[in-house]
């Protein structure tokens, strides 16, 4: 749609969680919507009939305190002219699903979702209401343009929703996957292997420029579930909001940590933000749990580090971020394996377990360092999957970087 004429539609965002509230907000205005928020049902009754405003959709959650996203709907479709609704669902709110369906609520979103996803879903009823609108339809045309069809049995619309949720789910963990990475910036090569193992969470791997300065943040929830897949999209969407804000990557796992410990997550995060800044020659690295860098190649900067005591991110309050600073000239390099890769392990003959570890990755680099840097991952990669047999039960990511000659 032309963001002009967004700016003309007006949406009610219902939803009791103040960073989803807030995200929500930001996509929508991003589109051109005029948004206004309620915290609950109650409070987006008051909205509406407040100097009867009108609103061309509600977008709302289901669960929320004083009253719920099925409440409201049961409220607004008593109306004369009924609001377009969206509703935004958690895992294991099928059976209410289909209760708002049978009422007439639009379209739903199952959480976690892609915010382009959304965009589309609201730019589709919207677009279906509309035409309604202009059309006049009857209800018996506007029952067949519906997503689905209501008059089958509950048990088959619920068969039918399940599989939408699957296709969402797979769609969910591939699209937003979560590896934005591009091979090369104006200061960077950067070159990486990936190996998706578990269908929720993942490793997650976002690179972003901005003039002289770089940041990429490589993260891990301690988790693979649709909890694990929200949380890695809510840090996607937080990075992207505060790596600006805060150019001292300590300070941004600081703050990204608060955030998490209030919205109470589920899953700690393993985490290491990293930031180039080109013109001081300078890369600067802090971890929470995971894997300090790995320079490779420049004998004078190859100073061992240990790996970080540092908790996870919404572990603890008082979290102890690791902190490494580097010169990092023209032609210089750095690996950066994720927890998984470093800790993989394979079964002896006596049951015993060895763990290739960061020494194990350095010496595989070591043997290769003098190889263009794809042909150095591809070598680490490949000598860490052999030392497991191939085996891992997790998602494994390894980065290289390399300064640009100027």
């Amino acid at each position: 749609m032309d963001p002009t004429t967004n700016s003309m539609i007006k949406i009610l965002v219902v939803e009791d969680e103040p960073i989803f509230r807030g995200l929500l907000g930001s996509v929508l205005e991003s589109s051109g919507y005029h948004v206004e928020f309620a915290i609950d049902g109650l409070q987006a009754l008051e909205i509406l009939s407040k100097e009867h405003r009108l609103f061309d959709l509600v977008i709302t959650d289901i669960q929320m305190p004083r009253m719920s996203g099925l409440e409201l709907a049961k409220e607004l479709m008593n109306l004369s002219e009924p609001i377009p609704m969206i509703a935004m669902t958690g895992f294991g709110d099928m059976e209410l699903v289909v209760h708002l369906l049978r009422l007439g609520v639009e379209d739903f979103l199952e959480k976690p979702f892609g915010f382009e996803d959304m965009s589309h879903r609201v730019d589709t009823v919207l677009a279906r209401h509309k035409e309604r609108r202009d059309r006049k339809l009857t209800p018996e045309l506007i029952q067949k343009g519906l997503p689905l069809q209501l008059d089958r049995n509950p048990e088959e619309v619920r068969r039918l929703l399940e599989g939408m949720r699957d296709e969402l789910d797979v769609k969910s963990a591939q699209g937003e996957g979560l590896l934005s990475l591009v091979e090369t910036t104006d200061q960077l090569h950067l070159q990486w292997k990936c190996r998706k193992v578990a269908n929720f969470g993942g490793t997650l791997a976002i690179l972003r420029t901005n003039g002289t300065r770089s940041a990429i943040l490589l993260a891990r929830p301690m988790g693979h579930d649709r909890a694990s897949l929200q949380l890695s999209v809510m840090v996607r969407i937080l990075h992207e909001a505060m790596w600006l804000q805060y150019p001292d990557p300590e300070e941004f796992l600081r703050a990204l940590g608060r955030i998490l410990l209030q919205q109470k997550m589920q899953h700690p995060l393993l985490a290491t933000a990293i930031h180039l800044n080109a013109e001081e020659d300078l890369i600067s690295v802090a971890s929470a749990g995971f894997p300090t860098p790995l320079p490779v190649g420049t004998p004078s900067r190859r100073a061992t580090v240990a790996l970080p005591r540092s908790q996870p991110l919404g572990s603890s309050p008082n979290m102890d971020v690791e902190f490494t600073q580097l010169r990092f000239s023209p032609g210089d390099r750095i690996l950066f394996p994720c927890p998984s890769l470093l800790g993989l392990a394979r079964n002896l003959p006596t049951g015993a377990r060895i763990e290739l570890g960061h020494a194990g990755v350095e010496e595989i680099a070591s043997e290769h360092q003098t190889l263009p840097l794809p042909n150095l991952v591809d070598h680490v990669w490949q000598g860490s999957l052999e030392y497991s047999n191939w085996h891992s039960t997790d998602d494994l990511l390894l980065v290289g970087l390399e300064r640009r000659a100027q």
